[in-house]
């Protein structure tokens, strides 16, 4: 499964154009959101090096905010041109 989320995560991010995808998953048992899948992209591969894939809850930081309230954040180099 998790290299079929991989696979799902870079493919997603090469029709964005985007850094780093990934896809999480909330693991009740230490209320920590874990990167199932992250995007073969420079940034990415950095994430998994470091260990970046784990956040847990309690740390806040924008991806924690966005699985807290259900809004999504669209980061301002992301917007369309003129």
């Amino acid at each position: 499964m998790k290299a079929t989320l991989h696979q799902a995560a870079s493919l997603i991010a090469e029709v964005l154009a985007a850094d780093k995808v990934d896809i999480f998953f909330h693991d009740l048992g230490s209320e920590t959101l874990v990167a199932l899948g992250t995007s073969d992209t420079p940034m990415g591969r950095k994430q998994r090096a470091i260990g970046m894939d784990r956040l847990p809850l309690a740390n806040r930081g924008r991806s924690v905010e966005v699985f807290l309230t259900g809004y999504f954040l669209l980061h301002p180099s992301c917007r369309p041109g003129p």
